[in-house]
């Protein structure tokens, strides 16, 4: 029986236009007050690991500084969740009333520091769309011969929802960083602080090596005698069988696998992704 296609919900195909630096609204203006708070913002895609670089910085800064998290901080993003809240969908009120709070914190802040969490483009992308499908892709999977109904259609699918990607993850990259923060992206390095203005500190954290990238950068901050602990998602929610058995079976079209490494300054940092059996 076919498979019923599987809709990339998250990112509008709406065209993305080229980067204008004189078209988009950065932050609010960051005087640095002397009298605000320490500001410390995990900022990264989904499936990147922000969930386990937030749980370490809680541990170790909460109370001394407000530590908090965020997908996006562009205005592109807060445009996104406006039209999600103005569905009606309840969960985009909470996510709009935390990016303004961020979104004042960060202007009112003393001191920044953006923890930017990454993962290999690749990796990142196949892991969102099976998060994002895993109940409808749960259906489709026969645990005891690890096979899935309808291949083809589900590897269309994922190529579909992988150029979207793509798209989102230049956007990010370009709004996120390079337009709100007035931070160049291929300046990061893993654990290493890059200055930006009006006091913000911005370092870059790979999801493969966010132990030691964690605790390179912490030590910037103050003392961090708190581990990282990782965080895995599939496994919480009870889907590492799944996970194995698509990763075994899809892997996004090589050149869907080159537009999503293209649209990720930080996969220069990492060897690129063995391709798997496609369908």
């Amino acid at each position: 029986m076919p498979v019923a296609r599987i809709v990339p919900v998250h990112w509008s195909p709406t065209p993305i236009p080229a980067w204008n630096p004189n078209s988009f609204a950065p932050c609010p203006a960051r005087s640095a007050p002397a009298d605000g708070p320490e500001l410390v913002l995990v900022l990264g895609l989904q499936r990147t690991g922000s969930t386990a670089a937030l749980g370490f910085l809680r541990a170790n800064f909460q109370g001394e500084r407000i530590v908090g998290r965020q997908h996006g901080i562009s205005s592109r993003h807060r445009d996104w969740l406006a039209r999600g809240h103005a569905m009606g969908l309840d969960r985009f009120e909470t996510k709009l009333v935390r990016f303004d709070a961020v979104r004042a914190a960060l202007a009112a802040a003393s001191r920044a520091f953006v923890v930017v969490t990454t993962r290999e483009p690749v990796a990142r992308a196949v892991s969102f769309f099976l998060y994002r499908n895993r109940a409808r892709l749960g259906g489709f999977h026969d645990a005891q011969t690890g096979a899935f109904a309808d291949p083809r259609a589900i590897a269309r699918d994922l190529d579909d929802f992988c150029r979207l990607e793509a798209r989102r993850q230049q956007a990010w990259w370009d709004e996120d960083l390079a337009q709100t923060l007035a931070c160049d992206p291929a300046a990061l390095r893993p654990g290493a602080w890059v200055s930006g203005p009006a006091a913000t500190e911005i370092a870059l954290v790979r999801c493969e090596e966010a132990g030691r990238d964690l605790q390179r950068a912490a030590m910037a901050i103050g003392p961090a005698p708190r581990p990282p602990v990782r965080a895995n998602a599939m496994e919480d929610f009870g889907l590492a069988a799944l996970a194995r058995a698509f990763n075994r079976r899809f892997q996004p079209s090589p050149d869907v696998i080159a537009a999503l490494r293209d649209a990720d300054p930080a996969a220069r940092l990492r060897p690129p992704l063995p391709q798997a059996a496609r369908a």
